[in-house]
């Protein structure tokens, strides 16, 4: 990480976590929006952890240190540290990697084994778009075993400054042994200290670019974070997690992290995550997509912004 980007980047931390002085009205609206947030979550048999932060330094955090299982969500740290990876070892994106048919694993989430069952080569773009945009998990741990493994993706987000969190297992691993996912964890406040690093640094070169880009084109969750404000804001730039489901129907995790850019160029960061519901992926997804309507509405009413 160059100085300047340091500099930027530790100063973008302080406005998220000390903020600007704000309004009154300001005040009143945020504590307006965490009554509204606590009573949805009232109505939930789960814990569940908020985290909202705005480029106007507007915080609201419910259960912000508690540990969350990140599952896919854990992809996009992977994927920064990957592109680190590669710009340490000037290895541009369209470097070839050769995939064998027996690391295509079954019985996991792999559109890219649809497409290619008998493997082939694929460029490292490739692999990380249908990671991050599809959340891939064949996908997910071939990049880990060529440049960034689990032991590499912890470290590097050490290196920016988020530490409360742990990224011990592959998703091999993790469908061997679902008791494994409390392992790859993170805190709501550490989920968007990542995403306002992911936003500062989006033009900062091609390849922290290309992840911005592949965020903004996520295919998952489109009923999380993006149902109801999809139409409203010019980016939603977003990756999910979804956990085991087991004989209830009832869901270990459902997590949306995201940026969201409005029309003006403004923007703000949310992340939700949900772990242990007694209850079913849906319930849970509505939960997400409630709050995130609430979090746009406060924003534009604080910024006194039309959709």
């Amino acid at each position: 990480m160059s100085k300047v980007i340091h500099y930027i980047w530790k100063r973008c931390i302080l406005v998220l976590f000390v903020g600007f002085a704000v309004s009154s009205w300001s005040q009143e609206g945020l504590r307006q929006l965490e009554r509204q947030v606590w009573r949805m979550l009232d109505s939930i048999s789960a814990d569940v952890g908020v985290a909202f932060a705005s480029d106007r330094g507007d915080t609201l955090v419910i259960n912000g240190d508690m540990h969350f299982p990140m599952f896919s969500v854990v992809k996009l740290p992977q994927a920064m540290a990957v592109c680190q990876c590669l710009r340490n070892s000037q290895i541009p994106l369209n470097a070839d990697v050769f995939v064998k048919k027996s690391e295509l694993i079954r019985d996991t989430w792999s559109p890219l084994r649809e497409s290619y069952p008998e493997g082939g080569r694929f460029s490292v773009a490739k692999l990380l778009r249908y990671s991050l945009v599809q959340s891939d998990n064949n996908a997910f741990d071939i990049l880990a075993s060529r440049y960034a493994d689990m032991h590499q993706v912890e470290s590097y987000l050490h290196t920016l400054g988020v530490v409360d969190c742990g990224v011990r297992c592959s998703e091999r691993e993790m469908k061997q042994d679902s008791v494994l996912c409390y392992q790859n964890w993170i805190t709501p406040k550490s989920a968007i200290q990542l995403l306002e690093y992911c936003y500062q640094t989006r033009d900062s070169g091609t390849y922290s670019h290309f992840v911005w880009n592949a965020l903004a084109q996520c295919a998952t969750g489109q009923n999380r974070i993006p149902k109801f404000i999809q139409d409203k804001v010019s980016v939603i730039a977003h990756k999910t997690g979804t956990g085991f489901i087991d004989d209830r129907g009832w869901v270990s995790a459902i997590n949306d992290v995201g940026i969201i850019v409005l029309r003006d160029g403004c923007h703000y960061n949310l992340a939700v995550f949900v772990k242990d519901a007694a209850c079913h992926q849906e319930q849970c997804e509505s939960l997400i997509a409630q709050i995130s309507r609430l979090c746009l509405d406060y924003y534009c009413r604080n910024e006194q912004l039309a959709y």
